[in-house]
């Protein structure tokens, strides 16, 4: 059961001052540059925003000056003392992620009734190739029923600096943001979700190689390679799965011992995908035609443990099966046989904690945490179960957004 939603408002002066250290840092070390349209400083604002990098919440706060920015973030941040302070005095609204929160939606209606600012990033989760992940549809709902005035912030740069594959070496070169309304309450009142959706797709979509090839930015660091390991899992030269390793700027297979070195345009060298998400996609081909197979399935030993509100208690060990319609765990769980599975259609995502476990919301148990006794499998995983979403929500075939296919 989950415990009742707190109410946090933001500090004023807490939140002026970390907004205002944070700007100075980007504009400091980044380059930052905001753009796009002046925003209302005042009445309630629904912010929609990419997801590139563990900066995000800097660049869009500092993009809407005059408003104090809510935050829907994940309760796993909250676990932290230290960021648990931090996203207090923003007033962050904690969210269940991949999973229906109706205590989150109350707090995001209270807010913006009341005249405030709420700003979620649609996709749950950062990105890791450089364009965005899925955005589950439902986010209409949330949009037509908030019936407030919707910003979006495009981003860029932010997934090269400081992506979540290496949260703490960033390698700096520039950020930008952009902001726009994209969506009015009369325009809410006329148009389907499904045009909604499309339009918060539209509205925030990015592909960061193609922004750099036309920006022509370089990001300086030693580290350029660090962390790749998390979103790229296939050596394209040999065909080895979880060989791969970053090291500094060079991201090496153990197996043959290809290295492609990662330039300071983040492009890697002659021999392989010149891009993160051109490597990314080339490991989709893969996984598109094991998918195809009837009898797919991924499985490996695993540990199960839940959260009991203020740890993660371990209740056994067991196998850990993905195939095309389930994630599941059959274990011990507590000495006796038991079974937990989530259907892959109702899992926009995989919760990734520190490249070596995953977290999931299950009926039976809630917060659930998966730990495969090989860590190096995480990213395959979560990159097939995130494609079997997409697949089974016919959300795989929809074309790209016009400007994507123009920056190409």
């Amino acid at each position: 059961m989950q415990r009742k939603q707190p109410q946090h408002r933001p500090i004023p002066i807490l939140y002026a001052l970390l907004r205002g250290i944070g700007g100075l840092l980007l504009r400091l070390f980044c380059g930052y540059r905001r753009t796009g349209e002046r925003i209302p400083k005042r009445g309630p604002l629904l912010v929609v925003a990419s997801h590139q990098g563990m900066m995000d919440f800097l660049t869009v706060a500092d993009a809407l000056p005059g408003r104090r920015v809510q935050f829907i973030a994940t309760r796993r941040f909250f676990r932290s003392p230290k960021l648990r302070f931090f996203l207090r005095a923003d007033g962050a609204i904690p969210k269940t992620q991949f999973h229906p929160d109706p205590a989150c939606i109350l707090e995001v209606l209270r807010t913006l009734r009341g005249g405030g600012t709420v700003a979620l990033f649609p996709a749950g989760q950062t990105s890791v190739c450089g364009l965005p992940e899925t955005i589950a549809p439902s986010i209409a709902r949330l949009i037509k029923k908030a019936n407030a005035p919707v910003c979006a912030v495009r981003q860029h740069g932010g997934f090269y600096t400081l992506p979540r594959l290496r949260p703490s070496r960033p390698c700096f070169g520039r950020v930008e943001a952009e902001t726009r309304i994209i969506l009015t309450p009369a325009q809410l009142k006329t148009l389907s979700e499904a045009e909604i959706y499309r339009a918060v797709v539209a509205g925030i979509d990015f592909d960061e190689a193609a922004w750099q090839a036309r920006t022509g930015v370089r990001f300086r660091g030693g580290c350029r390679a660090a962390g790749l390991e998390g979103a790229l899992w296939l050596c394209p030269r040999c065909g080895a799965e979880y060989a791969l390793r970053g090291e500094r700027n060079t991201l090496r297979c153990r197996a043959c011992g290809a290295a492609a070195e990662v330039g300071p345009d983040m492009r890697f060298s002659a021999g392989f995908p010149e891009t993160i998400a051109a490597w990314y996609r080339l490991q989709e081909t893969r996984l598109r035609a094991a998918l195809a197979e009837e009898n797919f399935a991924l499985e490996t030993p695993a540990e199960a443990s839940s959260w009991d509100g203020d740890r993660f208690a371990v209740h056994g060990r067991g196998t850990l099966r993905l195939d095309r319609g389930t994630l599941s765990w059959r274990g011990v769980w507590d000495g006796a046989e038991r079974t937990l599975a989530v259907r892959c259609e109702t899992l926009a995502g995989l919760t990734v904690e520190r490249n070596e476990l995953f977290e999931v919301f299950t009926e039976d148990c809630g917060l659930t945490r998966f730990r495969p006794d090989d860590r190096a499998v995480v990213p395959k995983w979560k990159q097939a179960q995130e494609l079997l979403y997409r697949q089974m929500n016919g959300l795989d075939a929809a074309a790209a957004p016009q400007e994507r296919q123009d920056t190409q």
